[in-house]
């Protein structure tokens, strides 16, 4: 058991040093722009984690690239044009309403309206038995 919470100490001392710290924007509203950046903009090498979220070496550097694209007045839509082009439109969290991800936007809501129409169709028959 005591070789057991040892380990456990030990991997937990290498767990902070794991932890990264980007250098901020000195202006507050910049920083606030590159944080919303970071968490639109998926992690290429990171599962299911945004820029904002990822601590590994390709975001810290890539965070530090939007920043310094922001400290040199390009707008947020050529950041992410620009990232897009490199990684393609899978780089970005949110789909794009393009015409090849038109299901994407309206199936959700084709459905909802599908469930509503059943639930009430259920209903109406119960209510006329």
């Amino acid at each position: 058991m005591r070789t057991l919470v040892i380990s456990f100490l030990v991997l937990i001392s290498f767990a902070a040093y794991a932890f990264v710290l980007d250098e901020k924007l000195s202006d507050h509203k910049l920083e606030e722009r590159a944080a919303d950046i970071f968490k639109i903009v998926k992690c290429p090498i990171c599962a299911g984690e945004s820029l904002y979220e990822s601590q590994s070496q390709l975001a810290c550097d890539m965070r530090k690239a939007i920043r310094e694209r922001i400290k040199n007045g390009d707008s947020d839509e050529e950041i992410i044009s620009d990232l897009r082009h490199i990684y393609g439109d899978k780089i970005i969290n949110v789909p794009l309403f393009k015409i090849n991800t038109y299901a994407l936007w309206i199936l959700p809501i084709l459905i909802f309206f599908v469930g509503i129409l059943i639930i009430s169709m259920f209903h109406y028959r119960k209510i006329n038995i």
